[in-house]
């Protein structure tokens, strides 16, 4: 199973990789994962977007208090259908 990381494009790829893996924290803190899943780590060109065509699935957002408490990441397992565009950070 793969868990989806999508991170703001607008932060430095290091950012980037900070933020989505602390969204794929999160996800499995509200979601109780009990494997390890592959994870894909892609950037996302508009977070506010995703997260509207991502509202009927599982998923978790980060909002970083560093960045005005908006959301620069979020993770999800079942959308890969949606980010097959996306570039791999």
């Amino acid at each position: 199973m793969k868990l989806y990381i999508l991170a703001c494009k607008k932060l430095s790829k290091k950012q980037q990789f900070v933020q989505g893996t602390h969204a794929a924290l999160e996800y499995s803190r509200e979601h109780g994962l009990d494997f390890h899943p592959i994870l894909v780590m892609l950037e996302c060109p508009d977070i506010s977007a995703i997260k509207e065509l991502i509202k009927e699935y599982k998923h978790s957002e980060f909002r970083d208090s560093y960045y005005n408490h908006r959301i620069t990441a979020v993770a999800s397992r079942e959308i890969g259908h949606l980010v097959r565009e996306f570039k791999l950070i």
